[in-house]
C-alpha cells in the first residue's frame, strides 16, 4: 500500500533546514528560527507488522528516530506510530530507549486516543513523542528540496490554506467517522 507523510509549517515564523527521508515511512524536516532554534519534525506512518511484535516495533523504531537526532536539535516524532502510548510499561520503555543518563526530563509523550478504527475496534495509534537529540552529527541525507505537491496532489487539488482550513480542524476519530459515514451512505 502507498502512503504519504506532509509537514506544513507556517513559513512567516519557520525557515526549511533540511528536508531527508528518514526511511521508507518517515519525512524528516528540519526547522529552524533565525539559526539558532531547531526543530527536527520526524513526520511517521510506521507500518503494521504481527499483532505479537507490533508494540516492541514501534519503540524501537520511535528510539531510532529520537536517537538519530543531533543533539543540537529537539525530536518530535509525530503521526501513526502503530502503538498503543498510553501504556504506562510501553511508555516507559521507550523513554529508557531515547534518553541517556541525565536526559529523562528533555522527554515527553502524547497521544490522541481513540485515534484509529483497525478491525472494527477503535485504538489508539497517534502519538507523538519530544526529546532532545542524541546524535553528534546530521545522519541523513538531504532529499532535494522540490516539493512533493509539484508531483502529486496531497492536498486534493486545495490551496495549502484551504487544505489546513478544511481538515486540521477537525479530530482525527471525527473526521475518521464522518468519513466513514459516507462511505457507507453510499
Amino acid at each position: 500500500a502507498f502512503s504519504s507523510t506532509v509537514t506544513l509549517w507556517d513559513s512567516a515564523i519557520w525557515n526549511l533546514n533540511l528536508c531527508a527521508l528518514a526511511g521508507d515511512h518517515v519525512l524528516c524536516t528540519v526547522l529552524g528560527v533565525e539559526d539558532t532554534t531547531q526543530l527536527r519534525v520526524l513526520n511517521c506512518h510506521l507500518p503494521l507488522v504481527d499483532e505479537d511484535s507490533q508494540s516492541a516495533s514501534s519503540v524501537q523504531e520511535l528510539a531510532r528516530l529520537v536517537c538519530s537526532s543531533p543533539v543540537t536539535q529537539l525530536a518530535l516524532v509525530v503521526g501513526d506510530v502503530k502503538a498503543d502510548l498510553s501504556d504506562a510499561g510501553l511508555a516507559e520503555r521507550l523513554a529508557e530507549n531515547c534518553c541517556k543518563a541525565g536526559l529523562e526530563e528533555n522527554f515527553a509523550i502524547g497521544y490522541v486516543s481513540g485515534s484509529a478504527l483497525y478491525d472494527g475496534r477503535v485504538i489508539i495509534n497517534d502519538a507523538v513523542v519530544v526529546a532532545q537529540g542524541q546524535a553528534s552529527c546530521e545522519l541523513f541525507n538531504a532529499s532535494p528540496r522540490c516539493s512533493v505537491l509539484e508531483r502529486w496532489d496531497l492536498l486534493g487539488g486545495l490551496s495549502r490554506e484551504a487544505f489546513v482550513a478544511q481538515n486540521i480542524k477537525y479530530s482525527l476519530q471525527e473526521r475518521m467517522r464522518q468519513l466513514l459515514k459516507e462511505l457507507n451512505d453510499e
